[in-house]
């Protein structure tokens, strides 16, 4: 059995939780979250999730897992790392210190960090330890993306939730499929609609747009070619196969996603995020320079 140790920020939330419980049926037991650890004892009293009430010792004890008491000792216990903080992921890399030092195969949850900058920090302490680590949103992962052919596309509409961190849903489709470099992104927003604009290196142009707090839209996608167009719709589970791709890199520590393609990826998350604050005008987007 492979040992895993899920660390975040509080530990009732739900990504950990059900990650840890989808790791457990997927693999029929074979890789199962044994420890935990979080910052916080308890969720905050201003907790925007009101399902978020258990202290981390109730959480445990409903989960049968061994609650740790610092980083140390859950990095020294587990056989990977499943950090998971996602509605706090500027924390991301505070957390992650340990765990990509370890040499031991490491999951960050979306998004990998805030900031480009910090992304970089944390693939080179990783690199610097031998530490296999990804971190992607499960949209990556869905048949529907990834069966959709890549050759010739002139543009790529994507329609989610494009509100706050939940924009990675939409940047990284978008940028699997642009398969660019992109350089600028701008954002017209109102009271309840969001739509981003994102340039392109080459002189294409991709969208991304949906309804702020709107819950259960379904995930569309529109591609645009020179002989015509595609159109996909995910209303189905998203994060089955994210899953499977995280037991499986527990077990081979083998990472299928390019380091410097979520660096991009943050990148364009960074200059999102800036966008939100000055809509109607353009951000230059950072990228690895291998671009």
């Amino acid at each position: 059995m492979i040992k895993v140790g899920v660390i975040g920020n509080i530990l009732d939330e739900g990504h950990g939780t059900y990650f840890s419980i989808w790791l457990n049926e997927v693999t029929n037991g074979e890789v199962q979250t044994k420890y935990a650890y979080a910052l916080l004892e308890k969720p905050l009293k201003d907790d925007p999730f009101p399902l978020h009430k258990r202290t981390s010792k109730q959480w445990c004890a409903d989960y049968n897992i061994t609650l740790c008491h610092s980083l140390e000792e859950i990095v020294d216990k587990s056989d990977a790392l499943m950090v998971c903080a996602p509605n706090n992921s500027e924390l991301h890399e505070q957390l992650c210190s340990l765990p990509l030092a370890s040499g031991k195969p490491v999951f960050c949850d979306k998004v990998f960090s805030t900031t480009f900058v910090s992304a970089k920090r944390m693939f080179e302490l990783a690199e610097t330890h031998s530490t296999p680590v990804f971190s992607c949103s499960a949209t990556r992962f869905i048949p529907e993306i990834v069966n959709i052919r890549t050759e010739g596309i002139r543009h790529a509409s994507c329609w989610y939730g494009a509100y706050d961190v939940h924009i990675i849903h939409e940047i990284e489709p978008v940028m699997m499929l642009m398969q660019a470099k992109a350089v600028r992104i701008k954002n017209v927003i109102s009271e309840d609609f969001i739509h981003y604009i994102i340039e392109f290196a080459d002189g294409r142009y991709a969208t991304m747009a949906g309804y702020h707090g709107i819950k259960d839209i379904p995930l569309l996608i529109h591609v645009f070619r020179e002989d015509g167009y595609e159109t996909v719709v995910n209303k189905g589970e998203l994060f089955h196969n994210l899953i499977v791709e995280i037991s499986e890199t527990f077990k081979s520590r083998t990472i299928k996603i390019n380091p410097n393609e979520t660096l991009n990826i943050i990148g364009v998350y960074e200059a999102a995020m800036e966008s939100r604050k000055m809509p109607g005008e353009w951000v230059e987007i950072q990228q690895t320079r291998e671009d």
